[in-house]
């Protein structure tokens, strides 16, 4: 069982969104360490970035997991229209509302 299927590693940064920048599964991260006043950059797996453990626990499973899904599959029509987005009329009221409820959440 992964982490993220027992809970214990929760994406606050749906992982498709960060894959999106990625060099295949790893970004680069800029840290800032306060007290040394330095930045330093490190290569990171998207399934250590934008999350944390515990984080939603149900809300996660019952919301955001379904969601996450939803939009996943939503952001693949974008590329259908090769990147660019589709004319008003071509979406529906439901994939409207999928695209604000994702941005809000």
């Amino acid at each position: 069982m992964s982490d993220n299927e027992d809970g214990n590693r929760n994406h606050y940064v749906p992982r498709f969104y960060l894959r999106r920048w990625a060099n295949g599964e790893f970004l680069w991260t800029a840290n800032w360490i306060t007290y040394k006043k330095e930045l330093f950059w490190k290569n990171r797996s998207t399934k250590a970035i934008g999350c944390k453990a515990g984080l939603y626990k149900e809300v996660e499973k019952l919301f955001f997991e379904p969601l996450d899904t939803k939009t996943c599959n939503f952001v693949k029509l974008f590329k259908e229209y090769d990147g660019s987005a589709p004319k008003k009329q071509e979406l529906s009221e439901e994939d409207a509302n999928l695209w604000a409820k994702s941005h809000l959440s």
